[in-house]
């Protein structure tokens, strides 16, 4: 049975505006000396304009069938197990790089962090987005268990705009619930402790009625969290502040 690699030229072509060339594009927006040694690569296999990569030989296309197995491999373990990361209480942070990986050549990271778990990200100074995979043991988060994540008063996340906290099943998606509530942020009703701090709550069932305006459901498997600080402040950006660890409180 023959298998597609790609789909064929014809199938997805891109129509360009009146008076608009590829030509002229490519002065418009220079193409590094770099990216123009990989567009050369990706031509020696068939991949590029005017090509067709079905009408490559029979070893290119069993290495480039390999490729694209070990390629999925590679993505995949760069959107779970993340690199260059700075771990701090369960917390990754992610490099000054982030969301500019295609300028600094870290493409499988881009392809990992920016493509298959989630769509786009921002420059560190427009948004940064610490992930929890672990609680303050070392376990992998999961809705069996019960968790708190606590702020003490002058330990909040430091923005200039707004922050939220959002679980995510292992498929890179939101978690189904109840009570369909997919995040907690400064700008949900929340109530604070005693002495000023916060207490988030996460876990599969509700925590009951006097805390369940802290509460983020979990789901019922293993998941990760995000949390999301835009335009954060300078001791944030410049790891003076990270959050607190994740405690599991069953």
């Amino acid at each position: 049975m023959e298998r597609t690699l790609l789909a064929r030229p014809n199938a997805c072509r891109t129509t360009w505006p009146p008076g608009i060339s590829t030509r002229r594009i490519g002065v418009r927006f220079r193409i590094s000396d770099r990216r123009t040694r990989l567009l050369g690569m990706f031509a020696r296999i068939g991949i590029g304009p005017g090509q067709d990569v079905e009408k490559t030989d029979e070893a290119t296309r069993r290495g480039l069938i390999r490729a694209l197995e070990a390629g999925r491999r590679m993505v995949t373990g760069a959107a779970t197990k993340f690199a260059n990361v700075t771990e701090v209480n369960g917390w990754s942070y992610f490099p000054a790089d982030h969301g500019r990986y295609g300028l600094t050549g870290s493409f499988i990271a881009r392809a990992g962090t920016a493509s298959l778990a989630g769509i786009v990200t921002n420059d560190p100074v427009e948004a940064m987005y610490p992930v929890a995979n672990y609680d303050a043991n070392g376990e992998h988060l999961n809705g069996a268990h019960k968790y708190a994540l606590r702020f003490a008063k002058d330990e909040l996340p430091p923005v200039n705009a707004f922050r939220s906290l959002t679980a995510y099943g292992m498929d890179y998606n939101l978690i189904n619930n109840p009570i369909n509530r997919y995040s907690l942020g400064d700008r949900s009703n929340l109530k604070r402790d005693p002495d000023g701090g916060l207490t988030l709550y996460v876990q599969k069932d509700s925590p009951g009625p006097d805390l369940e305006s802290n509460w983020l459901p979990s789901g019922e498997r293993d998941f990760y969290l995000i949390v999301r600080l835009y335009l954060p402040k300078p001791e944030a950006l410049q790891g003076r502040w990270r959050l607190p660890a994740l405690h599991r409180v069953d």
